[in-house]
């Protein structure tokens, strides 16, 4: 690949390369892409029902049609928000925990092998620049999980 080219396109098959991988063992895992994701996404922290949405890019009553399967599944249970008891905040069950986890275990595994050819230094280089890009993007439209 051309260095000098711009990132998009690999930006592209980068992500369509890890998003593969995320399904596949999601499904693995006896989860789909989206529960995978709103999984690891609740374990990261609490969310409420409109960012999971957001996230998802999905309307709150999809969404809880989403979250009423999930807690009834046994994977997130709905708690009393501290800040607005109006609201709910969605927490990971034990299994909901395990199997995000899991997930974020292989996958990343799976990364590393991508990057196994890249020195160290280069690999922090790397971790450093798709920070920037992840900040950048959180700036648009403010829809990544809190890590």
């Amino acid at each position: 690949m051309d260095p000098t080219a711009p990132a998009g396109p690999a930006l592209i098959r980068i992500a369509a390369l890890v998003t593969d991988r995320y399904e596949v063992i999601s499904g693995e895992l006896g989860v789909d892409f989206r529960t995978g994701r709103l999984l690891v996404a609740v374990t990261r922290r609490p969310q409420t029902v409109g960012e999971l949405g957001r996230y998802v890019r999905v309307g709150k009553s999809t969404m809880t049609g989403v979250l009423a399967k999930l807690v009834s599944s046994g994977l997130v249970s709905r708690e009393v928000n501290p800040d607005d008891r109006r609201a709910s905040l969605i927490t990971p069950t034990a299994h909901g925990r395990e199997i995000a986890e899991t997930l974020v275990t292989r996958v990343s595994a799976e990364v590393g092998r991508v990057l196994e050819p890249l020195e160290p230094a280069r690999r922090r280089e790397l971790a450093g620049l798709l920070k920037l890009i992840l900040d950048a993007a959180d700036q648009v439209d403010g829809l990544l999980p809190a890590e």
